[in-house]
Parts: C-alpha cells; structure tokens; sequence
C-alpha cells in the first residue's frame, strides 16, 4: 500500500501522499510501533534508494538488524531467541511466557537479584519487538 502511494512521479503529488500517511501514523495506535521504520522507508523511498515492491525486504532486514542489536545488548543465544521469535510469528503470545522461558534465552548466570530486573526488561524489549515488527504484518 504505501509503495503504491508513492509510485506518482509528481512531487506535489507525493508531497499530498506522503501527508495522509502521516495524518495515519498520527492517529492508528496499531501504528505508533512501526513509526520510525514506515518513516525510514518512506524516506528511502523518495530519495530513488528503493525501487520496485521493496517494502518486505526493508522490514525483514531492520528485523534482523533489531534482534542482532537485543541479542548483543541482553547477551542472548542468537539461535534461541530465533526461534522465540519464529514461535511468536507463529502464534506464541508473547504475554503467556513465563521468566523461565525468558531466562533460557541468556547467555550468562543470574542471580536472585539480578534475574529479577534482566528479565523483565527483556521481556519488555521482546514485547516491543513484537509489536513493531510481527504484530499487523502477518
């Protein structure tokens, strides 16, 4: 959709187009997450760097972009937090894991104390990259 909206050669055209898509990210709360990354292509777009029905490689490419960043960052196993992931796109909800489930995915020991701040705050990252990144695109 948003590919076909700037597909007008028209500047003024374009410039109309690009508008009504930020009057939509302004006010579609299923939309707020995916924001920065419409904006970015959009952005992409109009400057020649994408062409053609590119929007899915875009996505699929800042996807694995942000699951190398949360792996680095939370010290993931990269191959399970993959397949968290697939699962999730795969129908797992992401509010039904449990600490353990979290907790699998580290790479490091924790203890008492310290799984009780790295947890949440990755499952909070993984909820956001759910909603940015798989929820309304499947």
């Amino acid at each position: 959709m948003l590919q076909t909206m700037l597909e007008e050669p028209s500047g003024e055209a374009k410039e109309k187009k690009r508008q009504i898509i930020a009057n939509l990210l302004a006010t579609e709360p299923t939309l707020y997450s995916k924001r920065k990354l419409i904006e970015d292509f959009i952005e992409k777009n109009l400057q020649g760097l994408l062409q053609g029905n590119e929007f899915d490689e875009y996505i699929e490419e800042q996807k694995q972009k942000e699951m190398s960043q949360i792996t680095a960052e939370e010290k993931l196993d990269s191959d399970k937090f993959s397949e968290m992931i697939t699962s999730i796109e795969n129908g797992l909800d992401v509010d039904g894991l449990k600490s353990d489930d979290i907790a699998q995915l580290t790479t490091e020991k924790m203890t008492f104390r310290t799984r009780r701040t790295i947890l949440p705050r990755i499952t909070e990252r993984l909820k956001a990259f759910t909603e940015t990144f798989i929820s309304g695109f499947h």
